[in-house]
């Protein structure tokens, strides 16, 4: 693995060793700038790197000038670029980061560079605090939004008596059984959703009462009826009901 060190934040030297010693093994190679002035938590890294004989490549820009002790380091390669940092990002596997806030003002800040710059599947661990994952939220991707899903509509067809009769059995019982009936035959599927009403009481027709016609009445009353309290009191209502059916027919 090739891990580049970036930024300059501080922690404390143990602090450091024990990141380093946990992440790095005899087979990987650290990818680190030469600064100038030297800030004192890279001095350390450089001091771990040289003492512990961790492979390193140190890189450079043409103008600066990179001291005999590091040159002739046996685990040190040093390695001249026009742009350090683009070349250490280009090349690393994984970056280990130094926050400094200071270097968050810029714009664009020097972790937002860096995650702009780093190649796909490069992971960022903060250095100075333990080796906890950095992420920011650009760098987050957007879950793809799950598969719509064909959602059936519900049937809520019903059927008469008469349709479901002539319907198959196995039709009947899945209409039965979409209705959530207890039957589980067409039988008894109808007769759950149709039962039969009681029958009722056969009731013998009422003996009629001889009737007659008015006209026969009125006509039988003034032929043959004699004198009398009745005679007298139907007179009276007759005259009656005649002079209530005349102001009828006159509205």
């Amino acid at each position: 693995m090739k891990y580049a060190i970036v930024g300059t934040g501080e922690t404390s030297e143990a602090a450091l060793q024990e990141s380093l010693r946990d992440i790095l093994t005899e087979d990987d190679t650290v990818l680190i700038g030469w600064l100038r002035p030297m800030p004192e938590v890279v001095e350390h890294v450089y001091g771990y790197l040289l003492d512990n004989e961790v492979q390193f490549k140190l890189y450079h820009r043409p103008e600066q000038e990179v001291t005999r002790h590091f040159r002739d380091a046996e685990n040190c390669v040093v390695t001249q670029s026009r742009h350090p940092l683009d070349a250490m990002l280009k090349e690393a596997d994984e970056i280990l980061f130094l926050w400094n806030d200071a270097e968050q003002e810029a714009n664009p800040s020097l972790i937002q560079y860096v995650f702009d710059h780093i190649n796909d599947g490069v992971r960022i661990k903060e250095l100075s605090n333990g080796l906890a994952p950095i992420v920011i939220e650009d760098d987050i991707p957007e879950p793809e939004p799950a598969p719509s899903e064909n959602v059936e509509e519900v049937d809520d067809t019903r059927f008469t008596r008469d349709e479901l009769e002539i319907m198959t059995a196995a039709a009947v019982k899945r209409y039965g059984d979409r209705l959530g009936l207890e039957s589980k035959t067409k039988s008894g599927i109808i007769e759950e959703l149709f039962p039969e009403a009681p029958q009722e009481q056969a009731v013998e027709p009422q003996q009629e009462t001889e009737s007659y016609p008015i006209t026969s009445v009125l006509h039988d009353f003034i032929e043959h009826a004699k004198p009398g309290t009745n005679a007298s009191v139907a007179s009276a209502l007759l005259d009656q009901a005649r002079l209530f059916m005349l102001k009828a027919l006159a509205e």
